[in-house]
């Protein structure tokens, strides 16, 4: 029982650390080099395919690169990637948006000169969402 424990709770920081590293070099990318779109889509972000969707993939590209370009001008000026680091939003006690429970394990919070600047939803080792809005008191990820 102890080493089934060991072994699920072992697993579950190398996926957090593997989360931490992802988020840390997207950011990087976003802020730092400036990378475009189309090269963080293909190496941070996860877009999966969408049935009867009314935009085509090229259009949730073009999506996604408004969200980047948003993130880089509201952020730019708060996100120090030489003063940041990555936690589990079940981890951090400050204050922060309200998100469904049930997605609270596979959010990150990018914490830069002390504050809370952006939230990441991480899924199956890619970045899901980091753009949200809030909706009813809570926070609503936009995805692509």
């Amino acid at each position: 029982m102890f080493l089934l424990m060991a072994t699920v709770t072992c697993g579950i920081c190398q996926d957090k650390a593997k989360d931490t590293v992802l988020i840390t070099g997207f950011v990087k990318a976003v802020f730092g080099s400036k990378t475009k779109s189309a090269v963080l889509a293909k190496k941070y972000i996860i877009l999966p395919p969408v049935l009867n969707s009314r935009y085509s993939d090229a259009e949730r590209l073009k999506i996604f690169d408004r969200h980047v370009q948003k993130i880089r001008k509201e952020k730019m000026t708060t996100v120090d990637t030489a003063d940041m680091q990555v936690v589990a939003y079940r981890e951090y006690c400050g204050e922060k948006v309200n998100f469904p429970a049930s997605a609270q394990h596979e959010i990150y919070i990018l914490i830069s000169k002390q504050k809370p600047r952006c939230y990441f939803l991480v899924m199956a080792g890619k970045i899901r969402a980091f753009d949200y809005i809030e909706k009813g008191g809570g926070g609503l990820f936009i995805t692509y």
